[in-house]
Parts: structure tokens; sequence; C-alpha cells
């Protein structure tokens, strides 16, 4: 079945066919009003049919009545949400007024008619479809077979459901808030959360407080829900085969690999990884762009520590702990050599600044000096009528009289523009310098107080 078609034609779910395996299935949903918005589309796009003899038919369809209610539905899942609350009889009679608005104007009828009939088509096929899945999701839930089943309501989650003694699955979504919306998978394993720690290095903008969130996150759009769905039955399935295996996985592996990233970031400068917009690609970074990086992906890897640790309890992960305290022991020196080279930098670049500055300032004053006179120029041209804006080649007559009256002007404006943009690249470079120097510092500094931390625990021990 195709993607684009869930929560359209059909709901995604996640099925228990046997006491140790899960399955992905669909549930159809059932339109029962499908050829009336097939007739009422037909109606509206025929030029013929007139809305008073739309809004009849729409007055005698009886069953538009069980339309009536609030819906929880999102038409663009990471859309800012619009209340969906149906009244068909107000609603015709709104349809009436503004009809009757249309007729009574002089200009633009046929297009406000248009527009009408349009808002006409999207309201009730957008109704019938969320009574359709509406029903759709009682279904599912009065079957017992059905553990997790796909949706399109605003700021909903599937409850937490317990796949066996030691594992629990849970989809979160937060469907029709815009720039909040969300779209997140979360296991937990004997009460720890399963936490995906290869994204760390994966992502190259990835967070530690977003990453701590969830076991797998997905896209905010109707065709993730199969990812969503797949992905917790793989866990689940794989944890009933054989709990050893679900810890290799889900964790051993993630830990290894998010070791491995942390390595290769120390080491090169050319990776391979999800970017900004979330494409998987191939990128290289040089100068602070490296520097930054480096300095913030490994010491970032400390806030994970305790995660980890957690997870001790259920198999030995404190050698990751130990390999991640040496990564940061043998990067602290370099972090450092970074932070001098960029303070370094800055005086350099700063004394540059404030050599160019008394030259760009002097050109600066030619310049405008220059400009104010050649708009009085222009001025007067105008005014004398030698030159007319109205004329086609305006622009050109008038560079011509300025570089005849002001035969200075070019260099000094060239002369200006050489220093103004030498100045700017030293002012970009300083920039550059001073967030890399602050990203640093903060780094090294959290390094510090990390292991200054762990040798006050030890002392006390």
């Amino acid at each position: 079945m195709l993607r684009e078609k869930i929560n359209e034609e059909f709901v995604i779910v996640l099925k228990k066919i046997s006491k140790k395996q899960f399955a992905i299935d669909f549930v159809n949903i059932e339109n029962p009003y499908l050829l009336f918005i097939q007739k009422l589309v037909k109606m509206c796009n025929d030029s013929r049919c007139t809305i008073p003899a739309v809004l009849k038919y729409l007055e005698q369809n009886k069953r538009l009545e069980d339309l009536n209610s609030n819906y929880s539905y999102c038409d663009d899942l990471s859309g800012a949400y619009q209340e969906l609350s149906v009244n068909n009889r107000e609603y015709i009679k709104t349809l009436s007024s503004e009809h009757r608005d249309i007729i009574g104007k002089k200009d633009k009828k046929e297009f406000l008619l248009k527009l009408l009939r349009n808002r006409i088509k999207r309201n009730y096929s957008t109704w019938c479809k969320a009574y359709s899945i509406k029903r759709t999701y009682e279904k599912c839930r009065r079957d017992s077979e059905i553990s997790i089943f796909s949706h399109r309501m605003r700021g909903w989650s599937n409850p937490e459901f317990k796949i066996s003694k030691n594992l629990s699955v849970e989809i979160k979504s937060n469907f029709g808030f815009g720039r909040s919306s969300y779209f997140i998978s979360v296991i937990k394993f004997k009460n720890f959360k399963i936490t995906p720690f290869s994204h760390w290095v994966v992502y190259r903008f990835a967070k530690f407080s977003e990453i701590i969130r969830y076991s797998s996150i997905h896209s905010v759009q109707n065709e993730s829900w199969y990812d969503a769905i797949e992905f917790v039955r793989d866990a689940s399935n794989l944890s009933l085969k054989s709990e050893k295996m679900f810890i290799e996985k889900y964790i051993i592996d993630e830990l290894d690999k998010m070791l491995d990233g942390l390595n290769k970031i120390l080491r090169s400068q050319q990776f391979y990884g999800f970017n900004e917009r979330n494409i998987h690609t191939k990128y290289e970074l040089r100068s602070y762009d490296l520097v930054n990086f480096r300095a913030e992906k490994i010491s970032g890897s400390l806030d994970f520590i305790e995660s980890i640790l957690n997870f001790n309890e259920i198999t030995e992960t404190k050698s990751f702990v130990d390999r991640i305290e040496r990564i940061n022991i043998e990067t602290q020196p370099i972090l450092s050599l970074e932070l001098r080279n960029a303070r370094k930098e800055i005086k350099r670049l700063t004394s540059e600044k404030e050599l160019i500055m008394p030259i760009l300032e002097k050109w600066k004053v030619k310049f405008e000096k220059f400009e104010r006179r050649i708009q009085l120029f222009e001025e007067r041209l105008l005014k004398s009528k030698e030159l007319k804006l109205c004329m086609p080649n305006y622009e050109i007559e008038l560079k011509k009289r300025i570089a005849k009256k002001f035969p200075d002007y070019e260099n000094v404006s060239l002369s200006y523009s050489k220093v103004l943009n030498e100045f700017n690249i030293i002012e970009s470079q300083i920039g550059q310098a001073t967030s890399s120097e602050k990203i640093v510092a903060s780094c090294i500094a959290k390094i510090r107080k990390y292991f200054k931390t762990q040798s006050q625990k030890r002392i006390k021990l």
C-alpha cells in the first residue's frame, strides 16, 4: 500500500498476531459520503449549476446532519491548527447570505462566486473525511488486537502500551501546532528510555535536550506513520524474541556508533550525516567551523554520561563512559591550542582594523562630498530640463555628464569601495574568531568542570 494514502484511505495499525509477534496492518477508512462529495464537486465545477441549486442539494441531504460535531482533525499535521466545528444548517444559512452579498456587488462577481464554490467543495470534503476517520478510530479502539493506530488528531498521543514485562512503547505527537509540532516514538526497557545515542554524531545540528526525549524521531507528515509503527514493531518483536539481541541493537550498537563518530570528528574533516534540512549528505568542515564542531560535539558527549550509566543496571556500559572521558582528555589540549590561536588572530585583526579605520574615514569623507555635489548637479539638470526622468537613456546620459563634470569621482568611488570591502572582511573575520573563542572557551570549561566534579566524587568515596 502507498504511504501517501495513510490517514486518507486507511489508517496503519500495529496488531498483535501472536504472543511473541506484532505486525503492521491497515484498516480502511470507509467514507459514507463518497458519492455525495463526488456529486457536490461535479455541481460546483459546473458553471451552469447555480449556487442556489447547490444549496438546495445540501438542504435536501438530511444525512449531512450527522456531520454536526467538533473534530480534532489536522488537515496539515505540521500546520497551525484551525478549529473544526460543523453545524450544517447554520453553514447553509451563512452560504446563502454570502451568495446574496456577492450578487449585490458590481465588481468581481464571477471571481467571488468561484471562490465560494471552491470553499463549499473544500469544507464539505474535509468534514466528511474528519467524520470518516473518527469512526475508524472508534473501530480500532474496539479491536483488542490493535495496539497502536495512526491518526491526525491535534496534540494527541497514543497511550503507553505494555509489550512485555520489560518493554513499553509509546508514539507521541503534537500535530497542528505549527513549528511546535513534533512526532516521536518512545521505547522504555526496564523503565529506562531507549536513547538513540548515534544521533549526536549523525545529525550535525542535533541537540542533547531533544535526543534524550525520543527513541526515534519522524517527519511531521502522514507518510511517516509507517516509519513510526515499523520502528515500534521491529523493537517489540526483537525484544520478545531475545532481550539480549534487543540490548545489543538498541543500546550497545548505538553507543558504539556514537564513539566511532566522536573519534572521526576528532581526526577528520569530511563527514557523512544529516544536515540542517535532515538530508543525508557528505560535508566538509574547515577553519572555525571545524574547530567549533569538534568542540561542541566532543564536550557535549559528556552530557549523555548519566543516561549511559543508567543502562549499567541492564548491561555493561561503564566502558563507554571511559571512552568518552578519554576522548575528552585527548581533545582538551587541542582546544586549548585553538583558543590561543583564536585570541592571537583577534588581536592581529584588531590591529589591522585600527590601521585601516583612518584610511577608510578619509575616503568616506571624500566620497560623501562628491555624492552631495553630484546630487545637487543632478537636481540642476532636471530643473533646467537638460535631462528628464522620462528619457529612455536617462541613467546613461547622467553618468556621462557626471564623469565629465567630476573626473575624479570614479577614482574616489573605487578607492572607497576597495577600502570599505577590506574593512568589512576584517570585521567579519573578527566576528568569526570571537564567536569561535567563546564556543571553545565554553567547551573547555565544560570538560574541566566535569573532571573536577568526578575528582571530588572520588575524594568523597
